[in-house]
């Protein structure tokens, strides 16, 4: 290696290192007070957008200018779940057959596909559906899995200072209709939103 390559290559890697570092001072000033952290997917509640074993990065700024359909990060205990975001404080929220019923009305499901899903109890058949809460800017993808408990809540109106989150895996998901004492989410508190997330690491595709 000449010593021409050789201080070209250092010039190269110590300008890859001040862009990276300007980049995190960015982040930081434009996130102010919050943080960054990854995660990784522990179970299949919120697939088919994010999937067992995806890693994403997301942003700790708590529960700031939510939205139907933000896919959020929530404290349950000492756990950290993913779900989104289905229902805001003043809506009331139901299951009827599968579907989700907001402020009375049922919200629309398109078939997109039918597949197999690997299970520890061995492969299911799963339905893959477009859902677009209101609101929502478009489309996100869910997973039917079949006649199930969870297919039937019964309407509720949102207290204020809480709100109501699905997992996109609705057959699969501890969400809002699963009470705390079995490992659910119940009606959630702002408080407990902890972030939303940024970007993917691995796997995931957080447009769909």
């Amino acid at each position: 290696m000449s010593p021409t390559f050789r201080r070209v290559l250092w010039r190269t890697i110590v300008g890859i290192a001040a862009a990276i570092a300007l980049l995190f001072v960015a982040l930081i000033v434009a996130f102010g007070s919050g943080y960054v952290r990854n995660f990784h997917i522990p179970s299949e509640g919120m697939a088919p957008t994010l999937e067992k074993g995806d890693r994403l990065v997301a942003f700790m700024d708590g529960g700031t200018d939510l939205r139907r359909g933000d896919v959020v990060l929530l404290r349950v205990g000492e756990s950290t779940y993913v779900q989104r975001i289905a229902g805001l404080p003043g809506d009331t929220i139901g299951m009827r057959g599968g579907v989700v019923v907001l402020n009375g009305r049922p919200v629309a499901q398109r078939l997109l596909a039918r597949e197999r899903r690997a299970e520890s109890s061995g492969a299911s058949l799963a339905r893959r559906l477009a859902e677009q809460l209101p609101g929502e800017a478009t489309p996100h993808e869910i997973l039917d899995m079949g006649p199930s408990q969870f297919d039937e809540f019964p309407e509720q109106r949102i207290p204020a200072g809480f709100v109501f989150t699905l997992g996109d895996n609705r057959d699969r998901s501890a969400d809002g209709r699963v009470p705390r004492e079995e490992m659910g989410v119940e009606m959630l508190p702002l408080g407990d939103v902890q972030g939303k997330p940024l970007f993917c690491l691995k796997g995931c595709d957080l447009r769909r």
